[in-house]
């Protein structure tokens, strides 16, 4: 699946007993800063202890030329 981030999205809870799987790519330019009010509880940047206005940069955040 594709879309883009403003984009409502969802897929419906997983009643199997395996896991569901998934690679994420997010494209965004070099300079973005984080912006926690935006996403609060985003599953992408909850473990990163990102603090407001800091840029996305690094290890996490690969530039790709």
């Amino acid at each position: 699946m594709f879309h883009h981030c403003l984009n409502y999205h969802m897929t419906p809870r997983n009643i199997t007993d395996r896991q569901r799987r998934a690679f994420v790519m997010i494209f965004m330019p070099d300079g973005t800063r984080y912006n926690r009010s935006q996403s609060p509880n985003h599953p992408c940047t909850n473990y990163l202890s990102l603090e407001d206005g800091m840029p996305l940069a690094g290890d996490a955040f690969p530039l790709v030329g």
